[in-house]
């Protein structure tokens, strides 16, 4: 293993133990297990296999027979995710080298740089979408 690819795994690792122990995830138990586990499944390799079927089952404690057709829970928790990561980022962790992000469409963490409050454009909120992170390059 390289010593590059060694930070940015420490980086990661950094940015979810910060979001985790944020006031804002503090007692959002499901949305905590949720990132810890879509986190360690792309640091082990695995972001690809992330689907909502096996969220359900291995981190949401589903039954085998969930249905992703009855039942939107990992889909409304992902939701949720998304506003708490935009909210964290705007107030607790505004000055956090390195955010995460779960874009729309999917369940695999991106990590990016958080913009600082001066770059944000004027229009930035917790619900505006990206506008506080940028991709790491």
């Amino acid at each position: 293993m390289n010593t590059s690819q060694h930070v940015r795994d420490v980086e990661k690792r950094a940015a979810l133990e910060q979001v985790l122990q944020s006031a804002t995830f503090t007692r959002a138990n499901q949305v905590r297990n949720f990132l810890r586990y879509i986190c360690e499944m792309e640091l082990a390799g695995r972001g690809a296999a992330l689907h909502e079927y096996l969220i359900a089952v291995e981190a949401m404690g589903r039954p085998a027979a969930y249905s992703t057709d009855s039942d939107s829970s990992v889909r409304r928790r992902a939701y949720a995710l998304r506003q708490k990561l935009e909210s964290v980022y705007a107030t607790e962790l505004a000055g956090a080298p390195i955010g995460i992000e779960v874009p729309k469409g999917g369940y695999v963490p991106r990590y990016v740089e958080v913009l600082p409050p001066s770059e944000r454009p004027r229009s930035s909120s917790p619900t505006s979408g990206c506008s506080i992170v940028k991709p790491l390059t």
